[in-house]
C-alpha cells in the first residue's frame, strides 16, 4: 500500500479540478482503462484503526484484501465460485461480514434471479463460517410472487460486538423475512422475530431494538395489487401497530432518535420537495422539518459507520453534497472539502474514537482516490487510486446545463465536451439515463459516466438529459413522467438534441443516441419517433416491448404497481404498442446496435434478442451482441470493455471518428 503524506492545506493545490485546463486534444486512452471496473473500492477501516479492508481486482477477480495498518496485505479473500463479493462490514475489530452475490436459475419470468450469501471471516485465522442460508428460490407459475435467496444485515449492534441482526426468508413458503440474532464468534443464531407476515424490511432503533417492519403484500382479485404494509412497535408497548398510507405509511421512515417515539422521516413539503422531518410515531404527526434544500429533493440518511445511528443526509443539486447533524463530522466534511477543493468528498468510514477517517474523493475528471485523514495531527495520507491509467489531465470536464422543452418545462442535464476541441459542430451522443425513476449525477462514478468519458476522449460531445420523470427535482417534475414513456419523456430527449444543434455545438449530420436499461428503451424509441434525427442507436440491456416488460415485472412482489407509471396492459394496449420499438420495426431506418448480458435479472435479455431477430428478418441494419455474465450492470469479466469496443466500431461506421 502506497502512503504519501500530504499537508491538508496543500492538498487542494494538487487535486483542484481547475488546474487541468488543456488547449489541445489529449492522448487516446486505451478503451480497456474505461471498461475495467474500479481496481480498488469500498475502503473501510476497522473500529480500532488497526486494519484496512479493500476490494481489489487480482487477475480479473475481485478479492477482499485485509491489510494491517502500515504493513503489507495480510489476507486476500476470493469470492465463492460463480459469485462476486458485494458489500462487507466490520462486525468488530477482528471479524468481517462478507456478502457474496450472483445470479442463478430460478425458473422465473427472467430466467435468473439475484441471490446472495453472507460469511463470517476471522482475522485470527479461524475457518470462515457461513451464516444460515436463505430459502431456495421459488418457481414461477402464473400468479406466483417471485422471491429470491436473500439476506441482509439489519444492525451490527455496536454495543454488543459478539452479535448482529440479519433478515432472511428462512422457509420460502411466503414473502416474509424473519430476523435472526447471529453470534459472530460461533456462527450460531437464535430466532429474534418471525411474527409479522408480508414484511421484507426490518428497522432497529438507536438501542438495537426492532422498531419498524415494512413490506408489500398482494391483495385483490387474483392477487394483482401490491399493497404497502407498515408496522411500528411503540416504546412502551410490547405490541405491533399497523399503519396505513393515511398516517406514517405515507412517509419514508429511515431511522429513529434516541427516544424511539420519534423517527427520521422523509416526506413532501407543500412545494412538493422531499424533506427530512422529525416525526412523532405515537401521535402520528410531523414535529419539525430537520433539513430541506430549495428546489431539490433531500436524498438518503447517513449513518454513523460504527454505531449505525443517523448522523446526516446526502442530497444532489448539480453535485452530490453532504449535510451532517453531528458537529464533529460536519467539521471534518468542511475540512475535506477545503483540502480536496472541487471534488465530491465522502467520509467513507471511521474509527470508533473518530480519530482516523477514510475519505473517497472524486470529480468529473478525477476517477477517485482514497485517503486516510488523521484528525489529531490534521494530515491526509493517500492510500490508493480507485482506477489506474486515468489521469485527470486527460479527461473531459462535465458542466451542468439546462434547456427548455417544447412545453416550457426546464430540463436539467450534463454536457461533456471533448477536451482540447472547439465546442462547435461536434459529432454528438445523446445518452438518457436508466431507471427512469433516478437521475444522472456529476462525477466519474455515475452509473454510465465511464462511457461518457470514453466518448469524450474519442472526440464526441455527450449530453445526459435528466428528462421529466427523473428524481431529485421535486414531485411535480417526477410526476410529469407518469404514463409518458415514449411520449413527453422522449420529447425531452429530442428537445435536448435540438438545443445542442441551435447552440452550434452538435453536428446534425453526426448524431447518435445510446443508453442503458431505460436509456436503452429511449434509444430504441428514438428510431420510431424521430426516425431521421439520429444516424445510429445503441441499446444496452434495454427495453423494446413495454407489454413484455410489464408482464415480467408483474411476477415480482413490489413491481406490480410500478407498472402503473407506464400504463395498463389492457386499457392502454395500443398506446404501449405504439411506444415499443419491437412493434414498429417497419418505421425504423436507423442502424441499431443491441448489447445484452444474458444473466440480466432486471430486463429479460430475450426482449433484445427477439427485437434483433425481427429487425434482421425485416431487412433492417442491426448488430446483436450477447455477453454471457455480469448482470444488468455488466459487473463481471471484460463485459464493459466489450461494450465499449462494440460502441467504438459502431460509431466510426455510422458517424465517423470524433478525433
Amino acid at each position: 500500500m502506497r502512503i504519501t503524506t500530504l499537508a491538508i492545506l496543500l492538498a487542494s493545490l494538487f487535486y483542484s479540478t481547475t488546474s487541468f485546463a488543456k488547449t489541445k486534444l489529449p492522448k487516446e486512452i486505451p478503451l480497456e482503462e474505461f471498461g475495467t471496473l474500479a481496481k480498488n473500492s469500498q475502503v473501510r477501516i476497522s473500529p480500532d484503526g488497526k486494519h484496512f479492508a479493500i476490494l481489489s481486482f487480482i487477475d480479473g477477480v475481485r478479492y477482499l484484501i485485509i491489510t494491517p495498518f502500515g504493513k503489507r496485505a495480510k489476507d486476500a479473500i476470493p469470492p465463492y465460485k460463480g459469485m462476486r463479493i458485494g458489500q462487507f462490514h466490520w462486525a468488530n475489530n477482528d471479524t468481517l461480514l462478507i456478502e457474496m452475490s450472483g445470479e442463478k436459475d430460478g425458473h422465473s419470468a427472467l430466467g435468473k434471479l439475484t441471490v446472495n450469501r453472507w460469511i463470517i471471516y476471522y482475522l485470527d485465522g479461524r475457518k470462515p463460517k457461513n451464516m444460515a442460508k436463505p430459502a431456495k428460490v421459488r418457481g414461477s407459475r402464473p400468479g406466483d410472487v417471485q422471491t429470491a435467496e436473500f439476506a441482509r444485515v439489519i444492525d451490527l449492534l455496536a454495543s454488543d460486538p459478539e452479535n448482529i441482526l440479519i433478515e432472511l426468508d428462512e422457509d420460502g413458503r411466503d414473502s416474509s423475512l424473519e430476523v435472526r440474532r447471529v453470534n459472530v464468534r460461533t456462527g450460531n443464531y437464535k430466532l429474534e422475530m418471525d411474527l409479522l407476515k408480508d414484511v421484507q424490511n426490518w428497522t432497529t432503533d438507536s438501542q438495537g431494538e426492532l422498531r419498524l417492519a415494512e413490506g408489500i403484500r398482494r391483495v385483490g382479485a387474483g392477487r394483482k395489487i401490491d399493497e404497502f404494509v407498515m408496522y411500528y412497535r411503540p416504546p412502551e408497548k410490547n405490541m405491533w401497530v399497523e399503519y396505513t398510507d393515511t398516517n406514517a405509511g405515507g412517509y419514508g421512515i429511515a431511522g429513529f432518535f434516541e427516544d424511539p417515539k420519534f423517527a427520521y422521516a422523509f416526506g413532501r413539503n407543500e412545494e412538493g420537495y422531499r424533506v427530512l422531518y422529525k416525526y412523532d410515531m405515537v401521535n402520528q404527526e410531523e414535529v419539525e422539518v430537520i433539513f430541506s434544500v430549495d428546489g431539490y429533493d433531500v436524498g438518503g440518511l447517513i449513518r454513523d459507520k460504527v454505531t449505525g445511528k443517523p448522523v446526516g443526509v446526502t442530497y444532489v443539486t448539480t453535485k452530490r453534497k453532504f449535510h451532517y447533524f453531528d458537529r464533529q463530522l460536519a467539521k471534518i466534511q468542511r475540512m475535506m472539502d477545503k483540502a480536496l477543493s472541487g471534488n465530491i468528498n465522502t467520509l467513507n468510514s471511521w474509527t470508533e474514537d473518530r480519530n482516523l477517517f477514510i475519505i473517497h474523493s472524486e470529480s468529473d475528471i478525477d476517477s477517485g482516490s482514497y485517503f486516510l485523514f488523521n484528525n489529531e495531527n490534521k494530515q491526509l495520507q493517500f492510500i490508493e487510486a480507485a482506477y489506474e491509467g486515468l489521469e485527470p489531465s486527460t479527461l473531459s470536464p462535465t458542466q451542468a446545463v439546462e434547456y427548455e422543452a417544447r412545453d416550457g418545462l426546464i430540463i436539467p442535464g450534463y454536457l461533456t465536451l471533448p477536451l482540447g476541441m472547439e465546442a462547435k459542430n461536434l459529432p454528438t451522443i445523446i445518452m438518457p439515463h436508466g431507471g427512469p425513476q433516478t437521475r444522472d449525477e456529476w462525477g466519474y462514478n455515475g452509473s454510465t459516466n465511464f462511457i461518457t468519458q470514453f466518448l469524450a476522449n474519442r472526440g464526441y460531445a455527450v449530453l445526459q438529459p435528466n428528462f421529466r420523470g427523473s428524481t431529485g427535482y421535486g414531485k411535480e417534475f417526477a410526476d410529469a413522467g407518469r404514463l409518458n414513456w415514449g411520449l413527453k419523456m422522449q420529447d425531452d430527449v429530442t428537445d435536448g438534441v435540438n438545443w445542442l444543434i441551435e447552440q452550434g455545438i452538435a453536428n446534425p449530420e453526426k448524431l447518435c443516441i445510446m443508453g442503458w436499461s431505460y436509456g436503452g428503451y429511449a434509444a430504441l424509441t428514438a428510431t420510431i419517433k424521430t426516425p431521421d434525427l439520429f444516424k445510429c442507436s445503441v441499446s444496452i440491456n434495454g427495453v423494446s416491448d413495454l407489454s413484455m416488460l410489464m408482464y415480467d415485472d408483474s411476477n415480482f412482489l413490489g413491481l406490480q404497481n410500478w407498472g402503473s407509471h407506464i400504463g395498463d396492459p389492457g386499457e392502454d394496449k395500443t398506446k404501449l404498442r405504439d411506444a415499443s420499438a419491437y412493434h414498429n420495426i417497419g418505421t425504423i431506418r436507423t442502424p441499431v446496435l443491441v448489447i445484452v448480458t444474458r444473466d440480466d435479472t432486471r430486463v429479460n435479455y430475450n426482449q433484445s434478442k427477439k427485437f434483433a431477430t425481427k429487425m434482421k428478418s425485416d431487412g433492417k441494419w442491426v448488430k446483436y451482441v450477447e455477453i454471457k455474465e455480469g448482470g444488468h450492470s455488466a459487473l463481471e469479466g471484460d463485459g464493459r470493455t466489450v461494450i465499449l469496443r462494440e460502441i467504438e466500431k459502431f460509431l466510426k461506421q455510422f458517424i465517423g471518428s470524433g478525433r
